[in-house]
Protein backbone atom coordinates (compact mmCIF):
# COMPACT_ATOMS: atom_id res chain seq x y z
CA UNK A 1 0.00 0.00 0.00
CA UNK A 2 2.78 2.42 0.92
CA UNK A 3 4.61 1.74 -2.35
CA UNK A 4 1.51 2.77 -4.34
CA UNK A 5 0.72 5.84 -2.23
CA UNK A 6 1.07 9.33 -3.76
CA UNK A 7 4.26 11.34 -3.39
CA UNK A 8 4.32 13.80 -0.49
CA UNK A 9 6.22 17.06 -0.02
CA UNK A 10 6.81 17.70 3.69
CA UNK A 11 7.30 21.39 4.52
CA UNK A 12 8.99 22.44 7.76
CA UNK A 13 9.19 26.17 8.45
CA UNK A 14 11.79 27.42 10.90
CA UNK A 15 13.51 30.57 12.10
CA UNK A 16 16.70 30.53 14.16
CA UNK A 17 15.79 27.34 16.04
CA UNK A 18 18.49 24.92 14.94
CA UNK A 19 18.44 23.16 18.32
CA UNK A 20 14.89 21.96 17.68
CA UNK A 21 15.73 20.67 14.21
CA UNK A 22 18.07 18.11 15.80
CA UNK A 23 15.01 16.05 16.77
CA UNK A 24 12.63 17.05 13.97
CA UNK A 25 14.69 16.36 10.84
CA UNK A 26 15.97 12.87 11.81
CA UNK A 27 12.39 11.76 12.55
CA UNK A 28 11.25 12.97 9.13
CA UNK A 29 14.12 11.31 7.31
CA UNK A 30 13.21 8.05 9.06
CA UNK A 31 9.59 8.06 7.83
CA UNK A 32 8.33 4.73 6.53
CA UNK A 33 7.16 6.00 3.15
CA UNK A 34 8.37 5.38 -0.38
CA UNK A 35 8.12 8.72 -2.15
CA UNK A 36 8.60 11.93 -0.19
CA UNK A 37 10.75 15.03 0.00
CA UNK A 38 11.45 17.43 2.86
CA UNK A 39 11.52 21.17 2.20
CA UNK A 40 13.09 23.13 5.04
CA UNK A 41 12.00 26.78 4.73
CA UNK A 42 14.31 29.15 6.59
CA UNK A 43 12.13 32.19 7.27
CA UNK A 44 13.90 35.57 7.44
CA UNK A 45 16.83 34.13 9.41
CA UNK A 46 19.00 36.47 11.46
CA UNK A 47 22.01 34.16 11.15
CA UNK A 48 23.25 31.45 8.80
CA UNK A 49 22.97 28.76 11.51
CA UNK A 50 20.20 26.76 9.81
CA UNK A 51 21.87 26.84 6.40
CA UNK A 52 25.15 25.85 8.03
CA UNK A 53 23.47 22.96 9.85
CA UNK A 54 21.97 21.59 6.65
CA UNK A 55 25.27 21.93 4.78
CA UNK A 56 27.24 20.23 7.57
CA UNK A 57 24.85 17.49 8.66
CA UNK A 58 22.50 16.78 5.77
CA UNK A 59 24.42 17.42 2.56
CA UNK A 60 24.22 13.69 1.76
CA UNK A 61 20.41 13.56 2.14
CA UNK A 62 18.83 13.96 -1.32
CA UNK A 63 15.33 14.05 0.19
CA UNK A 64 16.09 17.27 2.09
CA UNK A 65 16.08 20.67 0.38
CA UNK A 66 16.94 23.98 2.04
CA UNK A 67 14.97 27.05 0.89
CA UNK A 68 15.27 30.60 2.21
CA UNK A 69 12.22 32.89 2.38
CA UNK A 70 13.13 36.45 3.36
CA UNK A 71 9.59 37.75 3.85
CA UNK A 72 8.96 37.23 7.59
CA UNK A 73 5.85 35.39 8.69
CA UNK A 74 4.70 31.79 8.84
CA UNK A 75 2.20 32.18 5.99
CA UNK A 76 4.92 33.52 3.68
CA UNK A 77 7.13 30.60 4.68
CA UNK A 78 4.41 28.02 4.12
CA UNK A 79 3.49 29.55 0.79
CA UNK A 80 7.13 29.34 -0.27
CA UNK A 81 7.02 25.65 0.61
CA UNK A 82 3.86 25.31 -1.45
CA UNK A 83 5.58 26.93 -4.43
CA UNK A 84 8.59 24.62 -4.10
CA UNK A 85 6.64 21.37 -3.60
CA UNK A 86 6.97 18.73 -6.29
CA UNK A 87 4.40 16.19 -5.16
CA UNK A 88 0.62 15.73 -5.26
CA UNK A 89 0.23 15.94 -1.49
CA UNK A 90 1.83 18.64 0.66
CA UNK A 91 2.15 18.07 4.42
CA UNK A 92 3.12 20.70 6.98
CA UNK A 93 4.71 20.33 10.38
CA UNK A 94 6.70 22.48 12.80
CA UNK A 95 10.36 22.51 13.73
CA UNK A 96 9.57 21.42 17.31
CA UNK A 97 7.61 18.32 16.26
CA UNK A 98 8.76 14.71 15.97
CA UNK A 99 7.06 12.39 13.50
CA UNK A 100 5.90 8.84 14.08
CA UNK A 101 7.38 6.59 11.34
CA UNK A 102 3.88 5.93 9.94
CA UNK A 103 2.82 9.59 9.83
CA UNK A 104 2.79 10.02 6.05
CA UNK A 105 1.24 6.61 5.43
CA UNK A 106 -1.68 7.50 7.69
CA UNK A 107 -2.11 10.91 6.07
CA UNK A 108 -2.23 9.13 2.71
CA UNK A 109 -4.85 6.74 4.13
CA UNK A 110 -6.95 9.78 4.97
CA UNK A 111 -6.79 11.11 1.41
CA UNK A 112 -7.66 7.68 0.03
CA UNK A 113 -10.81 7.49 2.18
CA UNK A 114 -12.90 9.57 -0.29
CA UNK A 115 -12.20 11.34 -3.58
CA UNK A 116 -13.35 14.75 -2.29
CA UNK A 117 -10.95 14.82 0.67
CA UNK A 118 -8.64 17.80 0.08
CA UNK A 119 -7.24 18.23 3.59
CA UNK A 120 -6.20 15.71 6.25
CA UNK A 121 -5.24 16.51 9.83
CA UNK A 122 -3.65 14.18 12.34
CA UNK A 123 -3.17 13.85 16.09
CA UNK A 124 -0.33 15.68 17.81
CA UNK A 125 0.44 14.12 21.18
CA UNK A 126 2.80 15.33 23.91
CA UNK A 127 6.35 14.00 23.74
CA UNK A 128 6.29 13.96 27.53
CA UNK A 129 3.98 14.72 30.46
CA UNK A 130 6.43 15.32 33.28
CA UNK A 131 5.21 18.60 34.77
CA UNK A 132 1.92 20.08 35.88
CA UNK A 133 2.09 22.79 33.22
CA UNK A 134 2.51 20.17 30.49
CA UNK A 135 -0.55 18.32 31.77
CA UNK A 136 -2.59 21.55 31.97
CA UNK A 137 -1.63 22.44 28.40
CA UNK A 138 -3.00 19.11 27.18
CA UNK A 139 -6.09 19.29 29.38
CA UNK A 140 -7.16 22.81 28.40
CA UNK A 141 -5.75 23.22 24.92
CA UNK A 142 -2.95 21.30 23.30
CA UNK A 143 -2.41 20.66 19.64
CA UNK A 144 -4.57 17.54 19.41
CA UNK A 145 -7.72 19.49 18.58
CA UNK A 146 -9.74 16.53 17.36
CA UNK A 147 -10.00 14.32 20.42
CA UNK A 148 -11.87 11.47 18.75
CA UNK A 149 -10.33 8.02 18.39
CA UNK A 150 -12.05 7.24 15.10
CA UNK A 151 -11.46 9.06 11.81
CA UNK A 152 -14.04 11.67 10.87
CA UNK A 153 -14.77 13.22 7.48
CA UNK A 154 -16.27 16.71 7.60
CA UNK A 155 -18.20 18.31 4.72
CA UNK A 156 -20.15 21.54 4.36
CA UNK A 157 -23.08 19.52 2.99
CA UNK A 158 -23.33 17.45 6.18
CA UNK A 159 -22.73 19.67 9.23
CA UNK A 160 -21.77 17.80 12.41
CA UNK A 161 -24.77 17.57 14.70
CA UNK A 162 -22.72 18.60 17.76
CA UNK A 163 -21.21 21.74 16.19
CA UNK A 164 -23.77 24.56 15.83
CA UNK A 165 -21.06 27.00 14.67
CA UNK A 166 -19.81 24.78 11.85
CA UNK A 167 -17.90 25.52 9.66
CA UNK A 168 -16.69 28.63 11.49
CA UNK A 169 -15.38 26.74 14.52
CA UNK A 170 -12.92 24.60 12.59
CA UNK A 171 -10.13 24.67 15.24
CA UNK A 172 -11.60 21.46 16.62
CA UNK A 173 -10.64 19.66 13.41
CA UNK A 174 -6.88 20.11 13.46
CA UNK A 175 -3.82 22.32 13.81
CA UNK A 176 -1.07 23.54 11.53
CA UNK A 177 1.58 21.37 13.16
CA UNK A 178 -0.04 18.28 11.59
CA UNK A 179 -1.94 19.00 8.38
CA UNK A 180 -1.79 18.04 4.72
CA UNK A 181 -3.53 19.23 1.55
CA UNK A 182 -3.89 18.25 -2.03
CA UNK A 183 -1.26 20.61 -3.35
CA UNK A 184 -3.24 21.88 -6.34
CA UNK A 185 -6.35 22.55 -4.24
CA UNK A 186 -4.35 24.63 -1.76
CA UNK A 187 -2.66 26.49 -4.61
CA UNK A 188 -5.99 27.18 -6.32
CA UNK A 189 -7.34 28.58 -3.04
CA UNK A 190 -4.42 31.01 -2.86
CA UNK A 191 -2.35 29.29 -0.20
CA UNK A 192 -2.15 30.74 3.30
CA UNK A 193 -3.23 34.31 4.09
CA UNK A 194 -0.09 36.42 4.81
CA UNK A 195 -2.16 38.61 7.14
CA UNK A 196 -2.44 35.64 9.52
CA UNK A 197 -0.01 33.39 11.33
CA UNK A 198 3.13 33.72 13.43
CA UNK A 199 5.01 36.91 12.63
CA UNK A 200 1.82 38.97 12.17
CA UNK A 201 -0.34 40.86 14.72
CA UNK A 202 -2.73 37.88 14.79
CA UNK A 203 0.08 35.48 15.80
CA UNK A 204 -1.86 32.55 14.37
CA UNK A 205 -4.98 31.16 12.67
CA UNK A 206 -3.57 30.84 9.14
CA UNK A 207 -4.13 27.08 9.41
CA UNK A 208 -7.71 27.38 10.67
CA UNK A 209 -8.61 29.90 7.97
CA UNK A 210 -7.23 27.54 5.31
CA UNK A 211 -9.39 24.71 6.68
CA UNK A 212 -12.41 26.99 6.43
CA UNK A 213 -11.72 27.85 2.79
CA UNK A 214 -11.28 24.18 1.92
CA UNK A 215 -14.72 23.43 3.35
CA UNK A 216 -16.42 26.50 1.83
CA UNK A 217 -15.04 25.49 -1.58
CA UNK A 218 -16.94 22.20 -1.33
CA UNK A 219 -14.09 19.89 -0.40
CA UNK A 220 -13.98 17.48 2.52
CA UNK A 221 -11.66 17.63 5.54
CA UNK A 222 -10.57 14.35 7.11
CA UNK A 223 -9.50 13.99 10.74
CA UNK A 224 -7.14 10.99 10.79
CA UNK A 225 -6.04 10.41 14.41
CA UNK A 226 -3.68 7.61 13.39
CA UNK A 227 -1.41 10.20 11.67
CA UNK A 228 0.74 10.84 14.71
CA UNK A 229 3.20 13.54 15.65
CA UNK A 230 4.73 14.34 19.03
Amino acid sequence: IIAAAPGVSVVVCTRDRTDLLAACLPSLLALDYADFEIILVDNAPRTSATADLVAAEYADQPRLRYVREDRPGLSWARNRGLAEARHEIIAFTDDDARADPGWLAELARGFASAPDVACVTGATLPAELETASQAWFEQWGGFNKYRGRQPQTVRLSAPPADDPFFPYLTPRYGAGVNMAFRRQVLADLGGFDPALGAGTPTSGAEDIEAFLRVLLAGHALRCQPTALLY
